[in-house]
């Protein structure tokens, strides 16, 4: 549990960052065109689905170690019955 929320802590701070960033680029580009306005959008999606893809991997990982522990101690009960 401890791992998990080192990870969350550190994609806090990325999306913060990103975030941050994401807004100082806004500001300091007003008159970007069409094209770097597409290279924008396409960049923050490819960040976004890193991370969705990393939460999908972290959210099966601990599906299964939950399936694993709860047959353990279903097998655990079994016996003590």
């Amino acid at each position: 549990m401890e791992k998990l929320e080192e990870i969350l802590a550190m994609w806090a701070k990325q999306i913060e960052q990103v975030l941050t960033e994401s807004e100082q680029m806004r500001r300091e580009a007003d008159d970007i065109g069409p094209s770097a306005e597409l290279t924008y959008w396409k960049s923050r999606m490819a960040k976004f689905n890193k991370w969705v893809t990393r939460l999908i991997t972290i959210q099966w990982s601990l599906a299964v170690r939950s399936r694993k522990l709860f047959s353990r101690e279903s097998q655990f009960s079994g016996l003590a019955a």
